[in-house]
């Protein structure tokens, strides 16, 4: 409030200050000029107030005149015509770098709270991906004598959290530990339990089903449900480890999982297209296409996914996969039970 008294106070008067100037220079400009011009007004107009002035010699003119007075005049002038407008225009100029810095300081908070934020969101994240990587852990590992077909897909979802680390959040010790503990304890040991009740279900017509339905009643799960359900979560966690993130780090250590379970997500595939047709009574039916539109409604790279390239790349990867499967199915090759069994089997192959 002051302030804005004070520079009004300082307009005013740098206000009158100019009135004062010009006024000034206007009246030293008509003296000059009634001067100069004193003769040939007598002459036209009878003006007998310069009738003196016209008797001046140009000798005696240039001495009466006040050359001092022009001249302070003009030097007022022109110093009221740069200063006067930097008092004038003192508030507006305040305003406007006030106005600026204030914008500066407020896009340089607001970039300081968004970094803070997001390193804050990315804490929290960070940390309950950890707590709920090592829920499933702790999950998949009750699971896995019982309900080992179950067990190995919370074992993947754990994986899958783990994954998605920040990797300078964990060392590398720890890294290791934890898939080294959940691929030789819990996926190798389920898979190795879940082969086992297949191999006693040799009389049966699509022993692999037949083993997943027992679990999926004693679990109260659909056994068609529990095997793309499973499917999917290996098939996205090796795409994800293989194609789509293979750059980062400790992925070295995540390769021997995909070895391991790509192939028990290949004869859940067989098993669950053996099913198809068996129902269907027909061996000419697509018995991919329904299991690959199954899996695509749930994966991370199916329909909902909003990377183009990715979704596309993985579609293609699995309808190779799957029409390779429909041919052993088809041509009722149960060695794939068998081959499949085997630790060093992917489920994708690189192009």
């Amino acid at each position: 409030m002051k302030s804005e008294k004070r520079f009004l106070f300082s307009e005013v008067c740098f206000f009158i200050l100019f009135v004062l100037v010009a006024l000034l220079l206007i009246g030293s400009l008509v003296a000059v000029l009634l001067i100069v011009f004193s003769k040939p007004l007598v002459e036209n107009w009878n003006c007998k107030f310069l009738e003196n002035i016209a008797n001046f010699s140009p000798k005696e003119t240039a001495e009466r005149i006040d050359f001092s007075i022009i001249l302070t005049s003009l030097s007022l002038l022109v110093g009221g015509s740069i200063f006067i407008p930097k008092f004038l225009l003192k508030k507006e100029v305040y305003e406007s770098v006030q106005k600026k810095f204030e914008n500066d300081v407020d896009e340089i908070l607001q970039n300081k709270t968004i970094e803070f934020i997001d390193s804050k969101f990315n804490s929290v994240s960070n940390s309950l991906n950890k707590c709920d990587a090592h829920l499933s852990r702790m999950i998949a590992f009750n699971l896995k004598e019982e309900f080992p077909v179950w067990s190995i897909g919370w074992s993947i979802r754990s994986l899958k959290r783990y994954e998605k680390l920040d990797p300078n959040s964990v060392g590398f010790v720890e890294y290791f530990d934890f898939v080294e503990f959940l691929r030789k304890i819990v996926i190798e040991g389920s898979a190795q339990k879940f082969f086992a009740i297949v191999k006693n279900e040799k009389n049966e017509i699509n022993p692999v089903m037949t083993a997943l339905e027992k679990e999926a009643a004693e679990s109260g799960n659909d056994s068609k449900r529990l095997a793309v359900r499973t499917v999917k979560d290996i098939v996205d966690f090796e795409y994800s480890v293989q194609f789509k993130n293979k750059n980062l780090k400790n992925n070295e250590i995540l390769l021997p999982v995909c070895k391991l379970i790509g192939g028990f997500a290949k004869c859940l595939c067989g098993a669950v297209m053996a099913n198809s047709q068996n129902e269907k009574l027909s061996e000419q039916n697509l018995l991919y296409r329904e299991l690959l539109e199954q899996i695509l409604q749930i994966s991370d790279y199916g329909k909902k996914c909003k990377d183009f390239d990715a979704k596309k790349d993985y579609e293609n990867r699995l309808i190779l996969v799957l029409k390779e499967l429909e041919e052993y199915v088809k041509n009722k090759n149960e060695n794939y039970i068998k081959d499949f069994e085997k630790t060093d089997v992917q489920f994708f192959q690189s192009k």
